[in-house]
């Protein structure tokens, strides 16, 4: 892993989504090998999704996106995990992508409470590319609960920025 990430280090310019694509496909290739979700493999998702550098350079959802498929094989220590190191640093995210793929992780991959008390924490102090990756993930939850009135009032009021 050490190896992937010093290339996501070094991926800069016009190849860089390039390089983020081949070193997502490598990290991919790892978590295939095993039958379980390695420490290893979530420790680099946790180092990108921690470090300003890698989280903000353009192509690095392709992470979150092979991340998702492996939701249902990660344990709940490990999900939790995930889910801390997002709320430690998303207000710091600002790009599209990456919020919009978080989004949706967290609104399908997690309790849907859990994703609730997230997305109302998190709305007001996100950036405003995190604010759409919320807003995202709400409207999941909201189709999810076939817009259930009670919802669908959290929901408003998560976006008006009220707690």
């Amino acid at each position: 892993m050490k190896e992937i990430k010093d290339a996501l280090h070094a991926a800069a310019g016009k190849g860089a989504r390039k390089v983020i694509a081949a070193q997502a496909d490598i990290y991919e290739n790892a978590t295939l090998a095993n039958e379980y979700f390695s420490d290893e493999c979530l420790e680099l998702i946790t180092y990108i999704l921690s470090t300003e550098d890698l989280f903000n350079k353009p192509g690095m959802h392709v992470f979150i996106v092979k991340i998702h498929t492996d939701m249902d094989i990660l344990s709940d220590n490990q999900k939790q995990k995930l889910l801390d190191t997002v709320s430690l640093n998303y207000q710091r995210y600002n790009q599209t992508d990456l919020c919009w793929h978080l989004g949706d992780l967290i609104a399908r991959c997690y309790d849907s409470n859990l994703a609730m008390n997230f997305f109302q924490h998190h709305f007001v102090s996100a950036t405003p590319q995190g604010k759409e990756g919320i807003a995202l993930g709400l409207d999941i939850l909201a189709r999810h609960s076939k817009r259930d009135p009670k919802i669908m009032k959290k929901i408003e009021t998560i976006l008006k920025g009220e707690n």
